[in-house]
């Protein structure tokens, strides 16, 4: 862990004007669904590219899709992509809750919104 970002803000500083200027206005709360979006289309298109790697739709397993998603992963001409989507999106279920948990943070302890909003986006 680094020590940089507390002792910044220990004293005084935060963002940069010059990168804070260039981030547009946001509602921190729709950074938060803008965030749910981001970390969920990887999800979209690992199914699209589950459908395509199957041929059809009805070939597709819900009694069991890990196993198949897992022999998926292996074909030949999807599997590579199938596997950098299925990464992502298990990245991004990672990485949200401290995220979220930081925007409502700034919501809780009252920093200004347009800020919080800003730097969230």
């Amino acid at each position: 862990m680094s020590i940089v970002p507390p002792t910044v803000a220990l004293l005084g500083g935060g963002v940069p004007l010059a990168i804070t200027n260039w981030l547009q206005p946001v509602s921190p709360l729709k950074a938060l669904l803008g965030s749910v979006f981001l970390f969920n289309t990887p999800h979209m298109f690992s199914m699209y590219y589950k459908y395509r790697a199957v041929k059809s739709i009805t070939l597709l397993d819900n009694k069991n899709p890990r196993t198949q998603t897992e022999a998926l992963m292996k074909d030949a001409e999807y599997g590579s992509v199938l596997t950098r989507c299925i990464a992502a999106h298990q990245n991004g279920l990672e990485s949200f809750p401290p995220f979220a948990a930081g925007v409502l943070a700034c919501l809780a302890v009252g920093v200004d919104k347009m800020k919080a909003g800003q730097i969230a986006y």
